[in-house]
């Protein structure tokens, strides 16, 4: 019993990633530099968990086009990078550019952040099953307003 509650212990008390996202920009800008009132939002997402997170992909539902993953250089300038980020530590970031397939969309649009955990020197295998891909959903809705239907209103 006791071998039992120490691996659970240790189980539950594991080092895990945990996802803060920050608002950089919402509705995006037009090609002269102008804010554009359109369905997208620039978003910073760190990991702000005592944990690293490994093999890390970013997907989308209701958007225009899959997620624009990348890491900021020179500021606010972002160069993309290629999915699976191999590795997220803790403290470390990364920017994603989203953009509803419609104004309408908004509500419902979505990305997921999936990683999995730190190897470890184990075989990740099983009888033949891998340990879970974890992964968190977050929705447009909860990073601000609907920056497509703020032009409507202020014509309003």
């Amino acid at each position: 019993m006791s071998t039992f509650l120490s691996a659970l212990w240790r189980w539950r008390d594991r080092a895990e990633p945990e996802w803060a996202l920050s608002t950089r920009d919402l509705g995006g800008f037009t090609n002269m530099g102008a804010p554009a009132n359109v369905p997208k939002a620039t978003v910073d997402v760190t990991n702000v968990g005592d944990g690293d997170a490994y093999k890390v992909t970013v997907t989308g539902d209701e958007l225009e086009s899959e997620p624009f993953v990348g890491r900021y250089v020179e500021g606010r300038r972002m160069a993309g990078v290629s999915q699976p980020i191999a590795v997220v530590r803790t403290g470390e970031s990364f920017g994603v550019i989203v953009t509803a397939k419609d104004a309408t969309a908004w509500d419902s649009a979505s990305f997921t952040v999936s990683w999995w955990h730190a190897p470890t020197r184990r075989r990740r295998k099983w009888m033949g099953l891998r340990s879970a891909q974890l992964s968190e959903r977050f929705y447009l809705r909860d990073l601000g307003d609907n920056p497509a239907l703020e032009g409507d209103a202020a014509a309003v």
